[in-house]
């Protein structure tokens, strides 16, 4: 076993520098990874670093107080340093195999409907008697800034990084740099064309901070009486809910987000759409569907045809009637 004075200079020497180098991690990745490391290596001292050492660090964090997600994140750099020096050849047994990660509670994310969001960035960056050119100036750049989000899913970090070259009008696509630092390439939905072609002469396409979007954001659900509060990564979670409930792939929704993979998308976005696993429960289970009464049996068809927001579209005449026998949907297309 090696002390820990010894790997620490292997760590900043070849782990940290080279390693990092190798996987193309942006400076802030590799910051946050010297941080982790270091607090481990002021804990551990010059000892035998065993497993025993790293539960230790466990009850260390946690007699700190710190959150379920600090640890968690803490012990996920631990043991790919490990597992990394057990490939190296530098530790006999692979001990990341024994260190255990912390279990933290999916924590319930709360989300509104595009729509509503929609009407909350027109409200939170409307222009007020009071508001003088560069005030007016700002929400303009706000409420572009938070349309782009909701169209497309990015993260407020990526939207800050956003120039004007980044954005190819001809193929309606734009190019993010995402927490990895690689490039991605991602389309461009057709409302957001005409916007964005005012601004490809940018250097960055928007002149916006998170705060100040949060803070449009919060104005508009008071201006509304919307009592959730919405942050700007509340407009990444409503647009991937929002796909998912209209049938759109994992895969597809997961490869918008840029998940590192399927298993992710799967794990913080499946247990928002419970109503609509309640409604495929009532539909496929045989028992529960024997059991259902006329009238709830055309209930679940009007909450179906409801959720699809064609009632909203405004090319349709939608109307659902039904007596005791029977429900009839009537879809009228109005001709422009």
């Amino acid at each position: 076993m090696l002390k820990g004075s010894t790997l620490q200079v292997i760590v900043i020497s070849e782990y940290i520098e080279l390693d990092a180098q190798i996987k193309g991690l942006t400076q802030r990745s590799i910051k946050n990874r010297r941080n982790s490391l270091g607090r481990f290596f002021r804990f551990s001292g010059d000892i035998e670093l065993t497993l025993d050492v790293y539960l230790a660090y466990v009850s260390d964090m946690k007699g700190r107080g710190l959150s379920l997600n600090s640890i968690r994140q803490e012990l996920r750099v631990l043991k790919a340093l490990v597992r990394w020096f057990y490939r190296k050849g530098y530790l006999d047994e692979d001990l990341s195999l024994e260190i255990p990660l912390i279990k933290v509670p999916r924590k319930m994310v709360d989300v509104l409907p595009l729509e509503v969001i929609e009407k909350v960035i027109g409200a939170g960056t409307k222009a007020g008697k009071g508001d003088n050119s560069i005030n007016k100036g700002l929400k303009i750049e706000a409420r572009d800034a938070l349309t782009l989000i909701l169209y497309t899913g990015i993260r407020v970090s990526e939207l800050l990084r956003l120039k004007g070259k980044d954005i190819n009008l001809a193929d309606k696509t734009f190019v993010v740099r995402g927490k990895s630092g690689n490039d991605e390439l991602l389309p461009l939905a057709e409302p957001l064309l005409p916007m964005l072609k005012k601004r490809l002469g940018n250097d960055r396409l928007f002149f916006v901070t998170s705060s100040h979007l949060n803070t449009c954001l919060k104005r508009g659900c008071d201006r509304l009486d919307i009592k959730l509060s919405i942050r700007c990564h509340g407009l990444r979670h409503s647009f991937s809910t929002s796909m998912l409930q209209r049938n759109a792939s994992l895969q597809f929704v997961s490869r918008l987000l840029r998940h590192s993979s399927v298993k992710m998308t799967d794990q913080v976005y499946s247990h928002l759409l419970v109503d609509d696993m309640r409604r495929v429960l009532n539909s496929y289970h045989p028992l529960a569907l024997k059991s259902l009464e006329p009238k709830q049996v055309f209930d679940m068809v009007k909450e179906a045809i409801e959720v699809t927001k064609v009632q909203e579209d405004k090319r349709f005449n939608t109307e659902v009637k039904r007596d005791k026998e029977k429900i009839v949907l009537i879809i009228r297309y109005k001709r422009a």
